[in-house]
């Protein structure tokens, strides 16, 4: 090899011990003119890698908040058990250059996707509840990256529910019913997938029961009886939400009934109330210790004086006819515990301001006690009277009655009207302090949904006016 031939080598040979150095510290440090941060490394969960994407093989967590990092096109897969019943919200939180997808699935199927896609650095969040009959018993999170890099933040909890006060769901089968006896369960859940809850209660012979549900604002329940309970809903209120519902149970020989409690639609919590006859009365709302004994002898006028009259108390006497009912309803006269949807309105608007419904339970003993009080058309002394024996500061008193008007044109629908008429009495005078008229209106294809939708409208126009009335009453006692 010539001179010049062997510098031309050493020459070559330098460059590319030169190149070989340059690209090891660029590995090592990055370029010298770049100041950029080292490239983070994937700490998905505290696990120390990037959590794969296969949620065949998750990653398993539990319930908690967990960190994690998203590159262009990668997904992490979790895992997480799961008691049925339970209420479990997810929700994955990315920063501001980062657009994620949630994915949740169980052993049993059911994938959901993105609700804000395309939107950078928004939260996803999905809830779930699944009746313990569907037999679920994991779930299995996929984030995606829709586009952007950065990390994220996931937040899995749960709540567990305590249906019958048994600190779970209740069965959703049929075959499996939570058992109960006489008592107030507070508390207990249907919505999402939990769709049924069942139960059942032992009747002694020629005993009967009054169970009651009455479920929260944002809920509207159906309640059915028998071996087979689900499949023969008795609705009374469908598609009203908050509106309590009843049913009767009468044993003509020792027996256990079965019940459902079942989701029309809605999400929340309900109270579930069992009365069996020759037991105790049940009290919610007010205290039973208001309403003393009662001597044998003696006016109503002496009793009522024994009670201390409460002004943030109010006891409903509204008589309902909806359409196609020949005769209207009055709770008073059987003395059951079935608040109408007028009076279920009233009642949610006056406890929202402020005020204390007596739930009609309290008076079942009292109005049994006294034949006088049997009367569809109670006249304005035996509303005081009863509301005497209440412990009531105010009742109101009237009727509620809903029409049929003509078709809608060009349409299947139907006009349906209703008019309330009432009087809010103050109990310790008998004064009557306001005489009041609200109308409702409303267009449906089914009559007794139209007449309780216009029933429903113009008893929360009623109940307006009252807590106003109420308001200035209580603002007037206060300057004296």
């Amino acid at each position: 090899m010539g001179t010049e031939s062997l510098g031309g080598f050493m020459k070559l040979k330098t460059l590319i011990l030169a190149f070989v150095i340059g690209i090891g510290m660029v590995l090592k440090s990055g370029y010298a003119e770049d100041n950029s941060p080292e490239i983070e490394q994937h700490n998905d969960a505290n696990s120390g890698k990037d959590v794969a994407g296969d949620t065949n093989d998750p990653y398993i967590i539990d319930y908690g908040k967990y960190k994690g990092m998203l590159t262009e096109d990668d997904s992490d897969a979790y895992g997480i058990k799961y008691t049925p019943g339970d209420r479990i919200t997810f929700i994955v939180t990315p920063d501001k250059n980062l657009d994620v997808a949630l994915g949740v699935v169980s052993n049993k199927g059911g994938y959901t996707r993105s609700k804000n896609k395309e939107m950078k650095g928004v939260s996803e969040t999905w809830r779930e509840t699944v009746d313990s009959k569907r037999e679920i018993t994991n779930y299995r999170i996929l984030v995606s990256a829709v586009s952007g890099v950065g990390n994220y933040t996931l937040e899995i909890t749960k709540e567990s529910q305590n249906d019958g006060d048994n600190g779970k769901d209740a069965p959703g089968s049929y075959s499996s019913p939570l058992s109960l006896n006489s008592g107030v369960y507070k508390d207990c859940y249907l919505g999402l997938d939990d769709s049924c809850d069942l139960y059942e209660v032992k009747l002694n012979e020629k005993q009967k029961a009054v169970i009651t549900v009455i479920p929260s604002k944002t809920l509207d329940i159906g309640l059915a009886t028998g071996d087979y309970a689900t499949a023969g809903m008795t609705s009374k209120n469908s598609e009203f939400k908050g509106v309590a519902e009843k049913i009767k149970i009468d044993a003509y020989k020792t027996g256990i009934y079965k019940f459902a409690v079942i989701l029309v639609s809605g999400e929340g919590a309900y109270t579930l109330k069992i009365v069996k006859s020759g037991e105790a009365s049940l009290v919610t709302k007010a205290e039973v210790m208001k309403v003393k004994p009662k001597e044998k002898t003696g006016s109503a006028k002496r009793e009522a004086k024994k009670i201390e009259l409460n002004d943030s108390q109010v006891l409903l006497l509204i008589a309902e006819q909806n359409i196609a009912s020949q005769w209207a309803r009055w709770w008073w006269v059987d003395a059951e515990v079935d608040l109408s949807v007028t009076e279920s309105a009233i009642a949610e608007k006056l406890i929202a301001g402020g005020y204390e419904v007596i739930d009609p339970s309290l008076m079942n003993n009292i109005i049994r006690q006294r034949p006088a009080l049997h009367y569809r058309d109670l006249s304005d002394e035996k509303s005081i009277e009863l509301a005497n024996l209440s412990g009531a500061g105010y009742v109101i008193a009237g009727k509620a009655i809903a029409s049929v008007g003509s078709r809608v044109l060009s349409s299947n629908l139907f006009s349906y009207f209703s008019n309330i008429s009432a009087k809010l009495i103050r109990v310790k005078d008998g004064k009557i302090i306001a005489y009041l008229d609200t109308s409702g209106k409303s267009a449906h294809m089914d009559s007794v949904t139209g007449g309780k939708e216009a029933l429903h409208k113009a008893a929360v126009d009623l109940a307006i006016k009252v807590v106003n009335i109420l308001d200035k009453q209580k603002k007037g006692q206060d300057k004296r």
